[in-house]
């Protein structure tokens, strides 16, 4: 087994163990107040599912540089330059966090939708990206 794909096995273990262990808490007495507990649960699977998929990336265009190509159009003039092609993948998490974790007092419900489907969203890609076999 590659090092990318137990790195790979970890994180979606992670992002699993995330949503699973997350209890429902109780309600506070004020219905205005929102349980945050949730939202942070699947913020820290969207990092899991991020990183997951940022080393998968990582290695695969360092190791198979001919055969491996960056699919998002965005991305792709830095598939050459790895280490920067991760630099600005981080910065574009740590951005999808913040301002998921600022919204989250106006727009409770949408913003553990969004960290919910970023990390599903990344899960899939890892997992797409880990099964390259060259």
């Amino acid at each position: 087994m590659t090092a990318a794909a137990r790195v790979l096995r970890l994180s979606v273990a992670a992002v699993a163990v995330c949503f699973v262990m997350a209890p429902v808490r109780a309600r506070a007495a004020e219905p205005e107040e929102h349980d945050p507990y949730p939202t942070h649960i699947a913020i820290a699977a969207f990092t899991a599912a991020d990183l997951a998929d940022t080393v998968v990336t990582y290695h695969l265009l360092k190791q198979h540089r001919d055969l491996v190509h960056e699919a998002n159009p965005l991305l792709r003039p830095l598939e050459n330059r790895p280490a920067l092609l991760v630099g600005v993948k981080t910065g574009a998490a740590v951005t999808t966090i913040w301002l998921v974790v600022h919204e989250h007092k106006r727009h409770p419900l949408a913003t553990f939708w969004v960290a919910v489907g970023a990390s599903a969203g990344y899960t899939a890609i890892a997992v797409r990206n880990a099964r390259f076999n060259p």
